[in-house]
């Protein structure tokens, strides 16, 4: 692991954001020592774990817009393509359902623009997200894969994801088109 530290023109370090990722790392045992813990501001009496996590409320605005399906699951050459996105947790812990778009019938380039908005809680700042593309059939559904977004912050993403399934040899499956606003 590879760690920088910014200097500023008065010579105090500028740890933002990296001091957050320095202290996850510290506390998982992936780095440490007390040059590094000095270079913090940390001693050893001190718990890596004392301070908190911050945790604020968001409204999170979804547009999903469309897609492009490179590989068909239906008999007919096409596919009835919807799109579920959730939250991620820690450890790639996947929750439930933030939202579901309606299915596209017999389709390869569905078009939703399906607009929603859902309450969620930041942790630091942070969200991930995993978006995922699911052929509807009568008896089960089909899996297309997953991309994931890490959004910090405030503010508009406008994306196009690719859509890989891990368990087919990441091959891209599709592409989604959407944006967000958190």
């Amino acid at each position: 692991l590879t760690c920088l530290l910014f200097a500023k023109s008065d010579n105090s370090l500028d740890m933002s954001i990296y001091e957050d990722i320095m202290r996850a790392q510290m506390s998982q045992g992936n780095m440490g020592g007390s040059k590094m813990a000095h270079a913090l501001g940390l001693d050893k009496k001190k718990s890596l774990k004392s301070d908190p996590d911050v945790k604020t409320k968001a409204n999170v605005e979804f547009v999903i817009k469309s897609a492009q399906v490179y590989l068909s699951t239906d008999s007919n050459g096409l596919s009835d393509p919807y799109v579920i996105i959730r939250k991620t947790g820690a450890l790639g812990k996947i929750a439930r359902p933030l939202l579901k778009t309606p299915y596209c019938k017999e389709t390869l380039a569905p078009q939703w623009d399906h607009i929603e908005t859902v309450k969620m809680t930041l942790v630091n700042g942070f969200v991930t997200f995993a978006v995922e593309l699911w052929d509807h059939d009568s008896i089960k559904d089909d899996y297309l894969g997953t991309a994931t977004i890490d959004h910090h912050g405030a503010g508009e993403e406008n994306v196009r994801l690719q859509i890989v399934n891990p368990a087919k040899e990441k091959i891209i499956n599709a592409t989604v088109t959407l944006s967000y606003r958190v």
